[in-house]
């Protein structure tokens, strides 16, 4: 499977009614086969890095065509101009986040892309800025200097800026509280002074978004795999 056309083909034959619904629900407005992650993943690693074909399926007007782009582009042979072009005409939540997971973050410039899109107004562009935020707290490579800028910008905007932001903003609150014992406390206090995601109703067995509620349930796992 080796060319455009050969892999729409395929991809059409994966799709699924489900997933269509999940992504139309999370806003996506491209056109799409809904196919599973997992199928997509499976496909992205069959295929290798593959610029010249990632470049040929971004230029597709199909929600499962980019999706599989992202996850196949070299971030070695993009510039920064291309990074903020592609970012900058991202507009589902998904395909920025693997955006972030397979190209931005694998990039020695992942901080400047940062700093940049947490100041942004666009919702899935902030939203990308913050999901770096996330994933550098999670690879302990944070110094306090920045986790105490981090937590000032969300005490004064979290509760109320963007939806899709909003979520990877309180996700790097949470992750600074579960993995940062000298901010675990102030976490917990921003949290519930802020009161995001107080009343929201979650599944049985799922964990809840507020802050409180998962930050205490990240700092439990913690304790059980030290044990």
């Amino acid at each position: 499977m080796k060319s455009v056309k050969q892999i729409l083909n395929y991809l059409e034959t994966q799709s699924n009614s489900t997933r269509i619904k999940v992504n139309q629900k999370n806003g996506n407005k491209l056109p799409q086969f809904g196919v599973p992650m997992l199928i997509l993943r499976k496909l992205a690693n069959e295929l290798g890095k593959n610029q010249e074909l990632a470049s040929s399926l971004w230029n597709e007007n199909n929600l499962d065509a980019k999706m599989l782009s992202v996850m196949i582009m070299d971030p070695k042979k993009l510039n920064k101009n291309k990074i903020e072009l592609i970012a900058n005409e991202i507009e589902f939540c998904y395909l920025m986040d693997d955006f972030i997971d397979y190209v931005v973050f694998m990039r020695d410039d992942r901080d400047i892309y940062m700093e940049q899109w947490i100041k942004s107004s666009n919702d899935i562009l902030g939203r990308g800025g913050w999901y770096l935020v996330v994933k550098s707290i999670l690879k302990n490579n944070v110094d306090e200097q920045k986790i105490d800028r981090y937590l000032n910008i969300i005490k004064v905007e979290l509760g109320n800026t963007t939806i899709k932001k909003q979520e990877t903003m309180n996700r790097a609150l949470c992750e600074i509280g579960i993995n940062y014992p000298k901010y675990t406390g102030q976490c917990l206090k921003i949290g519930e002074e802020l009161g995001v995601y107080r009343d929201i109703k979650v599944s049985k067995g799922c964990t809840s978004p507020y802050a409180i509620d998962w930050i205490r349930v990240g700092l439990e796992k913690k304790e059980k795999v030290k044990t």
